[in-house]
């Protein structure tokens, strides 16, 4: 029976060491930071995409007509519609 967890036995089954990985004071704050992120990451995700759904289609239409490439799209369009 693996005690020290799964992620440790495949390290263990590959012949390396194992990982304090709540123990160490470094790692513990990395995996605290990650598991934070990817708390929010959700909520952030539909702001960005409710923002992105408000810019006017006509907008990327007047674009496309001047014929501006997509990087100049992003630039001056999309960007600042968002901020």
């Amino acid at each position: 029976m693996q005690s020290q967890g799964v992620f440790n036995a495949g390290l263990v089954a590959a012949g390396l060491a194992t990982v304090d990985w709540l123990i160490d004071a470094n790692w513990a704050i990395f995996w605290t930071i990650f598991v934070s992120i990817w708390a929010h990451m959700g909520f952030y995700t539909l702001i960005l995409l409710a923002g992105l759904q408000a810019i006017p289609k006509e907008m990327y239409g007047a674009a496309e007509m001047d014929a501006a490439s997509p990087r100049r799209v992003l630039r001056r369009i999309t960007l600042p519609l968002l901020i």
